[in-house]
Protein backbone atom coordinates (compact mmCIF):
# COMPACT_ATOMS: atom_id res chain seq x y z
CA UNK A 1 0.00 0.00 0.00
CA UNK A 2 0.81 3.52 -0.71
CA UNK A 3 -0.57 6.95 0.70
CA UNK A 4 0.32 9.96 -1.07
CA UNK A 5 1.54 13.21 0.55
CA UNK A 6 -1.40 15.26 2.32
CA UNK A 7 -3.63 12.24 0.83
CA UNK A 8 -6.80 11.18 2.33
CA UNK A 9 -6.37 7.76 -0.02
CA UNK A 10 -4.44 5.27 -0.34
CA UNK A 11 -4.06 3.09 -3.26
CA UNK A 12 -3.63 -0.99 -2.65
CA UNK A 13 -0.97 -2.93 -4.35
CA UNK A 14 -3.59 -5.47 -5.64
CA UNK A 15 -6.06 -2.51 -6.53
CA UNK A 16 -8.13 -1.15 -4.43
CA UNK A 17 -8.01 2.11 -1.95
CA UNK A 18 -8.33 2.83 1.54
CA UNK A 19 -9.79 6.67 2.95
CA UNK A 20 -10.49 8.67 5.92
CA UNK A 21 -9.93 7.14 9.18
CA UNK A 22 -8.90 4.24 7.68
CA UNK A 23 -5.18 5.19 7.31
CA UNK A 24 -5.01 6.74 10.95
CA UNK A 25 -1.50 6.64 11.68
CA UNK A 26 0.00 5.21 8.20
CA UNK A 27 2.95 7.40 6.96
CA UNK A 28 3.11 8.86 3.48
CA UNK A 29 4.88 8.61 0.53
CA UNK A 30 6.64 5.23 2.18
CA UNK A 31 5.39 1.19 0.98
CA UNK A 32 3.29 0.07 3.64
CA UNK A 33 2.59 -3.62 3.85
CA UNK A 34 -0.55 -4.05 5.77
CA UNK A 35 -0.35 -6.85 8.52
CA UNK A 36 -3.61 -6.82 10.33
CA UNK A 37 -6.93 -4.84 9.47
CA UNK A 38 -10.21 -4.54 11.81
CA UNK A 39 -13.24 -5.06 10.09
CA UNK A 40 -15.87 -2.08 11.50
CA UNK A 41 -19.25 -2.11 10.80
CA UNK A 42 -19.16 0.36 8.25
CA UNK A 43 -15.63 0.41 7.57
CA UNK A 44 -11.97 -1.16 7.53
CA UNK A 45 -8.92 0.08 9.62
CA UNK A 46 -5.81 -0.54 9.48
CA UNK A 47 -4.51 -1.93 13.09
CA UNK A 48 -0.65 -2.48 12.42
CA UNK A 49 1.65 -2.22 10.02
CA UNK A 50 5.14 -2.28 9.02
CA UNK A 51 7.16 0.52 6.76
CA UNK A 52 9.35 -1.22 4.24
CA UNK A 53 12.29 0.49 1.99
CA UNK A 54 12.97 -0.86 -1.46
CA UNK A 55 15.58 -3.25 -0.27
CA UNK A 56 13.44 -5.19 1.92
CA UNK A 57 10.56 -5.49 -1.00
CA UNK A 58 13.34 -6.39 -3.18
CA UNK A 59 14.63 -9.33 -0.35
CA UNK A 60 11.44 -10.92 0.28
CA UNK A 61 11.26 -14.59 -0.56
CA UNK A 62 8.81 -13.63 -3.13
CA UNK A 63 9.03 -10.38 -4.29
CA UNK A 64 6.26 -7.93 -4.56
CA UNK A 65 8.52 -5.29 -6.84
CA UNK A 66 9.35 -5.51 -10.31
CA UNK A 67 10.26 -4.20 -13.45
CA UNK A 68 8.49 -3.21 -16.48
CA UNK A 69 9.52 -1.76 -19.82
CA UNK A 70 7.11 0.16 -22.37
CA UNK A 71 6.26 1.94 -25.14
CA UNK A 72 4.03 4.58 -24.46
CA UNK A 73 2.49 7.26 -26.64
CA UNK A 74 2.38 10.79 -25.89
CA UNK A 75 -0.36 12.55 -27.43
CA UNK A 76 1.24 16.29 -27.25
CA UNK A 77 4.15 15.10 -28.49
CA UNK A 78 2.56 12.68 -31.01
CA UNK A 79 5.51 10.00 -30.63
CA UNK A 80 6.12 6.67 -28.57
CA UNK A 81 7.93 7.00 -25.79
CA UNK A 82 10.01 4.14 -23.93
CA UNK A 83 9.80 4.17 -19.74
CA UNK A 84 10.85 1.80 -17.61
CA UNK A 85 8.75 1.37 -14.19
CA UNK A 86 9.36 0.05 -11.05
CA UNK A 87 5.95 -1.32 -9.60
CA UNK A 88 4.80 -2.65 -6.54
CA UNK A 89 2.30 -4.84 -7.38
CA UNK A 90 0.03 -2.69 -9.26
CA UNK A 91 1.15 0.61 -8.24
CA UNK A 92 3.92 2.26 -9.69
CA UNK A 93 6.73 3.59 -7.63
CA UNK A 94 8.86 5.10 -9.83
CA UNK A 95 7.98 5.70 -13.97
CA UNK A 96 11.47 7.00 -15.10
CA UNK A 97 12.93 7.49 -18.98
CA UNK A 98 14.13 4.78 -21.26
CA UNK A 99 15.37 6.44 -24.32
CA UNK A 100 18.67 4.55 -24.19
CA UNK A 101 18.43 0.51 -23.92
CA UNK A 102 15.12 0.33 -24.20
CA UNK A 103 12.81 -1.92 -26.51
CA UNK A 104 12.96 0.03 -30.00
CA UNK A 105 10.76 -2.64 -31.46
CA UNK A 106 7.98 -1.74 -29.21
CA UNK A 107 8.21 1.77 -30.17
CA UNK A 108 8.00 1.06 -33.60
CA UNK A 109 4.73 -0.98 -33.03
CA UNK A 110 3.30 1.51 -30.94
CA UNK A 111 4.26 4.18 -34.02
CA UNK A 112 2.63 1.74 -36.53
CA UNK A 113 -0.48 1.79 -34.82
CA UNK A 114 -0.79 5.08 -34.16
CA UNK A 115 0.19 5.38 -37.49
CA UNK A 116 -2.51 3.22 -38.88
CA UNK A 117 -5.13 5.03 -37.25
CA UNK A 118 -4.38 8.98 -37.79
CA UNK A 119 -2.62 8.44 -41.61
CA UNK A 120 -4.41 11.41 -43.09
CA UNK A 121 -2.26 13.25 -39.97
CA UNK A 122 1.33 12.39 -41.27
CA UNK A 123 0.75 11.88 -45.20
CA UNK A 124 -1.67 12.90 -48.11
CA UNK A 125 -3.32 9.62 -48.66
CA UNK A 126 -2.98 10.54 -52.74
CA UNK A 127 1.03 10.43 -51.79
CA UNK A 128 0.59 7.68 -49.91
CA UNK A 129 -0.87 5.11 -52.44
CA UNK A 130 1.31 6.50 -55.49
CA UNK A 131 4.09 5.15 -53.30
CA UNK A 132 2.68 2.12 -52.17
CA UNK A 133 1.17 1.67 -56.37
CA UNK A 134 5.15 2.18 -57.20
CA UNK A 135 6.47 -0.16 -54.80
CA UNK A 136 4.21 -2.83 -55.88
CA UNK A 137 5.31 -2.62 -59.06
CA UNK A 138 8.99 -2.90 -58.17
CA UNK A 139 7.78 -6.21 -56.18
CA UNK A 140 5.12 -7.89 -58.71
CA UNK A 141 5.66 -5.88 -61.95
CA UNK A 142 2.20 -5.35 -61.75
CA UNK A 143 -0.50 -3.09 -59.60
CA UNK A 144 -0.54 -3.87 -56.05
CA UNK A 145 -4.05 -3.80 -55.72
CA UNK A 146 -5.91 -1.24 -53.33
CA UNK A 147 -3.94 0.49 -50.38
CA UNK A 148 -6.55 -0.18 -47.96
CA UNK A 149 -6.91 -3.87 -49.14
CA UNK A 150 -5.40 -7.11 -48.16
CA UNK A 151 -3.21 -5.55 -45.29
CA UNK A 152 -1.57 -3.08 -47.97
CA UNK A 153 -1.83 0.18 -45.60
CA UNK A 154 -0.10 -2.01 -42.60
CA UNK A 155 2.43 -3.45 -44.38
CA UNK A 156 3.39 0.05 -45.91
CA UNK A 157 3.57 1.59 -42.60
CA UNK A 158 5.18 -1.06 -40.94
CA UNK A 159 8.19 -0.41 -43.52
CA UNK A 160 8.10 3.21 -43.00
CA UNK A 161 8.08 3.61 -39.50
CA UNK A 162 11.59 1.33 -39.49
CA UNK A 163 14.00 3.70 -37.15
CA UNK A 164 11.26 5.61 -36.30
CA UNK A 165 9.39 7.01 -32.74
CA UNK A 166 7.15 10.17 -34.17
CA UNK A 167 5.23 11.33 -36.61
CA UNK A 168 7.50 14.12 -37.00
CA UNK A 169 9.93 11.70 -38.24
CA UNK A 170 7.21 10.06 -40.31
CA UNK A 171 5.79 13.50 -41.66
CA UNK A 172 9.92 14.06 -42.84
CA UNK A 173 10.38 11.48 -45.18
CA UNK A 174 10.04 12.34 -48.47
CA UNK A 175 8.08 8.42 -49.83
CA UNK A 176 9.56 8.04 -53.33
CA UNK A 177 13.26 9.08 -51.51
CA UNK A 178 12.66 6.71 -48.77
CA UNK A 179 11.63 3.80 -51.36
CA UNK A 180 15.01 4.40 -53.47
CA UNK A 181 17.04 4.40 -50.32
CA UNK A 182 15.39 1.56 -48.74
CA UNK A 183 15.02 -0.46 -51.79
CA UNK A 184 17.89 0.71 -54.25
CA UNK A 185 16.85 -1.11 -57.41
CA UNK A 186 13.25 0.49 -57.33
CA UNK A 187 15.55 3.13 -58.93
CA UNK A 188 16.15 0.64 -61.85
CA UNK A 189 12.68 -1.46 -61.56
CA UNK A 190 10.22 1.37 -61.10
CA UNK A 191 11.81 4.59 -62.16
CA UNK A 192 9.76 8.07 -61.50
CA UNK A 193 10.79 8.85 -64.51
CA UNK A 194 11.92 8.50 -68.39
CA UNK A 195 13.24 10.63 -71.35
CA UNK A 196 11.12 11.03 -74.31
CA UNK A 197 11.75 12.36 -78.11
CA UNK A 198 14.92 13.74 -79.45
CA UNK A 199 14.78 16.32 -77.37
CA UNK A 200 15.20 14.03 -74.07
CA UNK A 201 12.57 15.23 -72.20
CA UNK A 202 12.26 13.76 -68.96
CA UNK A 203 8.66 12.64 -68.69
CA UNK A 204 6.97 11.34 -65.01
CA UNK A 205 5.74 7.82 -65.04
CA UNK A 206 2.63 7.74 -62.72
CA UNK A 207 1.99 4.35 -61.12
CA UNK A 208 -1.67 3.50 -59.41
CA UNK A 209 -3.33 1.13 -57.27
CA UNK A 210 -5.43 -0.67 -59.70
CA UNK A 211 -3.71 -0.38 -63.16
CA UNK A 212 -0.47 -0.39 -65.36
CA UNK A 213 1.80 2.97 -64.95
CA UNK A 214 1.04 5.35 -68.05
CA UNK A 215 2.41 8.80 -69.08
CA UNK A 216 1.02 11.64 -70.65
CA UNK A 217 3.04 14.18 -73.01
CA UNK A 218 1.88 16.18 -76.03
CA UNK A 219 1.61 14.09 -79.03
CA UNK A 220 4.88 15.67 -81.02
CA UNK A 221 7.28 14.30 -78.35
CA UNK A 222 5.91 10.68 -79.61
CA UNK A 223 6.86 11.65 -83.44
CA UNK A 224 9.35 9.47 -84.78
CA UNK A 225 7.91 6.46 -82.19
CA UNK A 226 6.45 2.98 -83.05
CA UNK A 227 6.24 1.43 -79.52
CA UNK A 228 5.17 2.42 -76.50
CA UNK A 229 8.29 3.25 -73.98
CA UNK A 230 8.65 0.44 -71.66
CA UNK A 231 9.49 -0.15 -67.89
CA UNK A 232 11.24 -2.52 -65.62
CA UNK A 233 12.74 -5.94 -66.22
CA UNK A 234 9.88 -7.69 -67.79
CA UNK A 235 9.38 -4.21 -70.23
CA UNK A 236 6.18 -3.73 -69.12
CA UNK A 237 4.44 -1.37 -71.93
CA UNK A 238 3.17 2.58 -70.78
CA UNK A 239 -0.27 3.25 -71.47
CA UNK A 240 0.43 6.70 -72.91
CA UNK A 241 -1.57 9.87 -72.75
CA UNK A 242 -1.09 11.36 -75.77
CA UNK A 243 -1.62 15.64 -75.54
CA UNK A 244 -3.03 18.39 -77.73
CA UNK A 245 -1.48 21.49 -77.44
CA UNK A 246 -4.19 22.36 -74.57
CA UNK A 247 -3.01 19.78 -72.63
CA UNK A 248 -6.05 17.40 -73.32
CA UNK A 249 -5.33 13.97 -74.21
CA UNK A 250 -6.34 13.24 -77.60
CA UNK A 251 -5.83 9.59 -77.08
CA UNK A 252 -4.78 7.01 -74.44
CA UNK A 253 -3.36 3.51 -75.97
CA UNK A 254 -0.59 0.84 -75.60
CA UNK A 255 -0.72 0.51 -79.13
CA UNK A 256 1.50 3.61 -80.76
CA UNK A 257 1.61 2.27 -83.92
CA UNK A 258 -2.35 1.26 -84.58
CA UNK A 259 -2.87 4.98 -83.21
CA UNK A 260 -0.55 6.39 -86.43
CA UNK A 261 -2.03 3.98 -88.57
CA UNK A 262 -5.94 4.53 -88.15
CA UNK A 263 -6.52 7.54 -85.95
CA UNK A 264 -3.66 9.67 -86.48
CA UNK A 265 -4.91 11.07 -90.19
CA UNK A 266 -8.45 12.14 -88.51
CA UNK A 267 -7.00 13.49 -85.38
CA UNK A 268 -4.19 14.98 -87.98
CA UNK A 269 -6.67 17.48 -90.01
CA UNK A 270 -9.06 18.43 -86.90
CA UNK A 271 -5.72 19.65 -84.41
CA UNK A 272 -4.27 21.46 -88.09
CA UNK A 273 -7.31 23.57 -87.98
CA UNK A 274 -7.09 24.77 -84.02
CA UNK A 275 -3.30 24.98 -83.86
CA UNK A 276 -1.84 25.99 -86.92
CA UNK A 277 1.34 27.27 -85.79
CA UNK A 278 2.29 23.30 -84.75
CA UNK A 279 3.83 21.20 -86.83
CA UNK A 280 1.04 18.31 -88.28
CA UNK A 281 3.81 15.88 -90.62
CA UNK A 282 1.43 13.05 -92.73
CA UNK A 283 3.97 10.88 -91.72
CA UNK A 284 4.50 11.07 -87.70
CA UNK A 285 7.16 8.57 -88.01
CA UNK A 286 9.11 9.56 -90.65
CA UNK A 287 9.43 13.45 -89.65
CA UNK A 288 11.34 12.92 -86.24
CA UNK A 289 13.80 9.98 -88.04
CA UNK A 290 14.40 12.85 -90.18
Amino acid sequence: MIRGRGAERASLSGGGELKGPELQGVPEDRPVILLEMLELERSTKVQSFVVSSEDDLWSMEDPILREEDLAVWNDRLERAELRRRLLFGRLVLEDRDRREGGDRAAAERLLAERAHKQIEKIWPLEDLRAVWARFGFFEKGAPPGPLDADGGRARLIQELVRGATSFEELRAIDLNAWLESSHPEARRIAPTSFELGPRKRRVKIHYEETQGPWVASRIQDFFGAREVPTVGPARTPLTVHLLAPNQRPVQVTKDLMGFWTREYPRVRQELKRRYPRHAWPEDPIKEAVD
